[in-house]
């Protein structure tokens, strides 16, 4: 069953959280293995099936970059994940964010680590405001590739940037 149904909600990236949550704690209770230790060993298997599956979409609905990767899995957007070519002008932008990275390898310094963190912000925020317009109008009945290719390129920058940001809390650390 599709998280989003599992939960009564449609498809959305962003669902109403209230409604998540309440959505939920009744499966939660509904749910609970506790409730089927007097059933079969079957029963009981189900049970706690349906409850790890329960607090698996909850956990995944609940998360902003999670639930997009969700989205895109379950529309088959990120199959060729590994062979999809981000935009040039993005990928010179992040030559130059790398050769900064690189060099604060070999003369670490707190504020220029700093300052690369803050500009990697300020890129991701430009590219959420970018995407967030197709995201608001997101229709699950319509054409997903279409309506999706904007998300799903997002969603890989937003990765790209990710790893940046952990080389630098390397380097931060060390």
């Amino acid at each position: 069953m599709d998280f989003f149904e599992l939960f009564h909600l449609a498809p959305s990236f962003f669902p109403d959280e209230k409604a998540l949550r309440r959505a939920y704690l009744a499966n939660s209770k509904r749910l609970h293995p506790d409730f089927f230790t007097q059933d079969d060993p079957a029963q009981q298997a189900e049970a706690l099936a349906l409850s790890s599956r329960n607090n698996e979409a909850y956990e995944t609905l609940s998360d902003f970059d999670r639930r997009i990767q969700y989205i895109l899995q379950q529309a088959d957007m990120l199959q060729d994940i590994g062979t999809t070519t981000l935009p040039q002008s993005f990928l010179f932008e992040m030559m130059d964010i790398n050769e900064a990275v690189a060099d604060l390898l070999d003369n670490p310094d707190p504020q220029r680590i700093a300052a690369a963190k803050t500009q990697i912000e300020s890129i991701e925020h430009d590219l959420y405001e970018a995407v967030k317009p197709a995201m608001e109008a997101f229709d699950p009945s319509g054409d997903l590739p279409s309506q999706l290719q904007a998300v799903k390129f997002f969603f890989l920058k937003k990765r790209y940037l990710l790893r940046i940001v952990e080389k630098l809390s390397i380097f931060a650390d060390a």
